[in-house]
């Protein structure tokens, strides 16, 4: 039994299914499922990897989160801590507030320059500043700690074809 979950797991991770959407302003967003990056019985965080076809975003769902009015006035960069130790402030591009407002998504902007390492190495640590009322949180990724760069992986061999 064990085996044959395994087997699907490995599978389903090995697909590179992305889907896409409409993003408010018009473009054309492309993404694979969020994924529990950290649980706790007070928070969670998922996360995914989304693209423009010309811009990688981490997009990353707090929860829980502040309200839209106070939600849409966050601008603060999000740092990540890759296995290397290294930590990268990522700009934040969009925050959209998806079925009807029951989710939050930040879309922070992976920079260019810093693929490689992304694809390489795990991400462990993320501080994202939620504001006033939520402050500023710390999540020690200890779940699914490779699926971001696998996502990374699918969508950069899919934009090589």
């Amino acid at each position: 039994m064990l085996v044959g979950f395994l087997a699907i797991s490995l599978s389903s991770f090995s697909q590179c299914e992305i889907y896409n959407r409409l993003a408010s302003d018009g473009s054309m967003l492309y993404y694979m499922d969020p994924t529990v990056l950290y649980w706790s019985s007070s928070k969670e965080l998922q996360g995914n990897i989304v693209s423009n076809k010309s811009t990688y975003f981490l997009g990353l769902q707090p929860i829980p989160f502040p309200a839209k009015p106070i939600g849409m006035q966050l601008n603060d960069k999000l740092e990540v801590t890759l296995a290397n130790q290294k930590k990268y402030l990522l700009d934040l591009y969009d925050i959209q507030y998806l079925d009807d407002e029951s989710i939050m998504q930040f879309l922070y902007v992976i920079n260019k320059n810093d693929l490689p390492e992304f694809v390489n190495k795990q991400i462990i640590d993320i501080k994202i500043n939620l504001g006033k009322e939520e402050g500023i949180r710390f999540y020690s990724i200890t779940l699914h700690k490779k699926t971001l760069q696998e996502q990374l992986s699918c969508f950069l061999k899919e934009d090589k074809k």
